[in-house]
């Protein structure tokens, strides 16, 4: 459609040019069309991905403002053959600085690069501020604008191309800045905060450690190597036990106790198997609440029991050992 629209106000070929309508365009309404020789913006974007940087995005570097926006100047070009590139709602228009004069309206905003910054100050007759190509190339991308349309549209979709111009807004916008700043400063904090976390919690178990090598050392002299304090207390407590006679709840007979205390007075087992902390006995089998009922006296005993077939499991402390 655009191909015939145009046909008649351009003067290159319509099939050789490349056409993108602005930003909000609507049916019905009057919209601009920017055009660009269609093998040259192609054979472009080829080579930008031959290097690994696709193009989800393209803004001209100039374009026209909304109608509420007065004028916009930019100075720019070699020293040689400088330009005045004028940006409004009529358009954008670009005209050799040499005698070109401030217009009457005067324009909102005026910038120079700095290599005809001076030349700009003498025919706008005050100081011009500065602006880099790469601060124009930013500010263009801050714009709605988008090439990328018809057969050049990049994947993504509008969606993906908000995204990616809302965090390279955020990544660059010198208004941001401090924003950036903050986010790394939470960042750095919650880095610091982790690792004092840790190196606390590191220090309370080392402390524990030296307090559990202390005590035993304290309780049992004879220990003159500490490779695990928790374990060689275990031993040295079991072996303590069986020199004053004391049984553990490891031993066969507290187990043997507990368990016909906790068993039906009428239940009587076939076999009996037992390994330290471990009883089990075969025989016949208990109806639910009887078997709960055991479980529940055996707990409180500090025995846990599980039902597997025929087979009645009577672990000391719940099993954890």
């Amino acid at each position: 459609m655009l191909d015939g629209l145009l046909e008649e106000r351009v003067l290159d070929d319509p099939q050789a040019l490349h056409f993108a309508l602005a930003p909000g365009a609507r049916a019905g309404d009057d919209t601009w069309v920017a055009a660009c020789d269609r093998a040259w913006l192609a054979g472009w974007l080829q080579r930008l991905e031959a290097a690994g940087r696709p193009v989800d995005r393209i803004v001209p570097e100039f374009s026209p403002v909304d109608d509420a926006l007065a004028a916009s100047v930019d100075v720019l070009g070699p020293a040689t053959a400088p330009l005045l590139v004028r940006s409004d709602a009529q358009g954008v228009l670009v005209l050799p600085l040499a005698g070109a004069t401030d217009p009457a309206d005067g324009p909102s905003s005026l910038s120079a690069e700095p290599a005809v910054a001076a030349m700009a100050e003498q025919v706008f007759g005050g100081r011009v501020p500065l602006l880099s190509a790469h601060n124009r190339w930013v500010r263009a991308a801050r714009t709605e604008w988008n090439l990328a349309q018809f057969d050049l549209h990049r994947t993504g979709g509008r969606h993906g191309q908000a995204l990616g111009r809302a965090w390279h807004t955020l990544r660059t916008a010198p208004a941001w800045r401090p924003v950036r700043w903050g986010l790394a400063a939470l960042v750095a904090t919650q880095l610091v905060g982790l690792n004092a976390q840790a190196w606390q919690e590191r220090r309370a178990l080392a402390q524990r450690r030296d307090e559990a090598r202390a005590l035993l050392v304290q309780t049992f002299p004879q220990v003159r190597t500490v490779y695990d304090a928790t374990l060689q207390m275990e031993r040295e407590v079991a072996l303590l036990r069986q020199a004053t006679g004391q049984h553990s709840d490891r031993d066969l007979e507290p187990a043997m106790a507990a368990a016909a205390a906790a068993l039906p007075a009428d239940w009587s087992a076939s076999q009996l198997e037992f390994a330290p902390g471990e009883l089990i006995l075969r025989g016949p089998a208990l109806d639910p609440g009887k078997l709960q009922a055991a479980r529940t006296r055996l707990a409180d005993a500090g025995y846990s029991l599980r039902h597997e077939g025929d087979r009645l499991i009577i672990q000391a402390g719940g099993g954890a050992r």
